[in-house]
């Protein structure tokens, strides 16, 4: 089992080791045509990102990452991702509640270290028991502050601080790369039960602008998701229906807002603009 290195928040000044990871919801909603790579075996999705709150918003500050196949992937940062957003960009897309424990940092140089074999982010504030052990080895007296912030549409709506037992190391661990099982990986997330109406996409485009006052956000319909919205209505052909759905959680872990095109008695595609937790 290995170790997944955890995303970073700066939350009043203080840094945070945070459990989910925001920007993985922009890339399923198809807001950004990039495919990350493994960086390493405790880091399979092959980026790490830096957020922000500043003023009750969260913002996506630095990231750093691979992109590209086989034995030569290339490394990425914020400004080769986002093009003019080098200053960061509001997460408008992110709904959810996210995780954050304290911990030591350490030597900034060390704190990614990249190995096959040794966990991320060792620290004495993150512990995990680990199989085998002890129980007086894998337990510490101390407690850990954990902070809860619940997000909707990038806007902090409520923070809490609980009292948690300590990891040792972050993030979840892994026994292998995540995946869908083969039949459901390509399958869509709106079926037909979950159609709401049919509606006109110019109607929703005007109501889809998402602002920030640090202007950390296109002026286009639906943002830094726009990518997405382009493709699906340029799978659009004339008689098709533009339908807005809601798909349940089912084997996810929370439900989905979108748009499909349907095409007689077929869905074509779809676009999901916001994924609700349950």
């Amino acid at each position: 089992m290995t170790v997944q290195a955890l995303d970073e928040l700066i939350y009043k000044g203080e840094k945070l080791g945070v459990y989910e990871t925001p920007l993985d919801d922009l890339l399923a909603c198809g807001g950004l045509n990039i495919e990350f790579s493994e960086i390493s075996t405790a880091l399979w999705r092959g980026y790490l990102a830096t957020w922000e709150v500043v003023d009750n918003r969260l913002y996506l500050t630095e990231l750093e990452g691979n992109v590209g196949m086989n034995r030569r992937p290339s490394e990425v940062t914020l400004k080769d991702v986002f093009p003019g957003y080098e200053a960061g960009l509001f997460a408008h897309w992110y709904s959810g509640t996210l995780r954050c424990d304290r911990y030591d940092d350490g030597d900034e140089e060390d704190k990614w270290e990249e190995t096959e074999d040794a966990p991320a982010l060792e620290s004495e504030v993150f512990h995990q028991p680990l199989e085998g052990m002890a129980p007086e080895e894998s337990l510490i007296e101390e407690k850990n502050q954990t902070l809860f912030l619940t997000v909707v549409k990038g806007l902090i709506v409520s923070q809490r601080w609980r009292t948690t037992t300590p990891h040792r190391y972050g993030g979840p661990m892994l026994e292998e790369e995540p995946e869908l099982p083969e039949d459901d990986e390509d399958a869509p997330v709106c079926q037909f039960r979950d159609l709401i109406r049919v509606v006109d996409p110019e109607t929703e485009e005007r109501s889809s602008y998402p602002s920030d006052p640090r202007g950390r956000v296109p002026h286009k319909p639906f943002g830094h998701m726009h990518a997405g919205w382009v493709l699906l209505l340029s799978q659009m052909e004339p008689g098709d229906q533009l339908w807005l759905f809601k798909s349940p959680p089912r084997s996810l872990e929370h439900s989905s807002l979108g748009y499909a095109v349907v095409r007689r008695d077929k869905l074509i595609a779809e676009f999901i603009f916001e994924r609700i937790p349950e």
